[in-house]
């Protein structure tokens, strides 16, 4: 599927979004990031629990979409989806509250809702911080 941004009115960030923002980018720890993300957990999705990795539909080398959207330059990208938005907490809400955003052009309920029960919010930043490293 190819990626179409809608446009959506401007969010002014809350405290708690503030917060994402600067743990990721200061306490975000790429390598670690990059462990989880190879990692597999078991997660919830629509139909149970299941084993997952994020590695499985995303790939990371490239912004040519497999099951989910290419993660190479996702930092240019996520940083427009929604204006007021930094990369950063797009990306992060992305992970936690997948169902928010969905790309146009990718089914819903495709990515794990369970990544916040099994990952500690500090795992979220590390993979976070991770994903937006990619093109740099």
């Amino acid at each position: 599927p190819t990626e179409v941004v809608t446009e959506a009115p401007a969010v002014e960030l809350s405290t708690e979004d503030q917060q994402v923002l600067i743990f990721i980018q200061e306490f975000g720890n790429v390598a670690k990031g990059q462990e989880i993300f190879n990692a597999t957990y078991e997660v919830n999705t629509v139909s149970g629990l299941a084993e997952w990795r994020c590695a499985t539909c995303h790939v990371v080398d490239t912004d040519v979409a497999g099951v989910g959207p290419g993660l190479y330059s996702l930092s240019d990208r996520a940083g427009g989806r929604i204006p007021g938005y930094p990369a950063e907490v797009y990306v992060y809400h992305s992970i936690m509250t997948p169902l928010q955003y969905i790309v146009s052009g990718y089914p819903e309920n495709l990515m794990p809702i369970g990544y916040g029960e099994v990952l500690s919010q500090q795992d979220i930043y590390d993979v976070s911080a991770y994903i937006l490293s990619l093109n740099k």
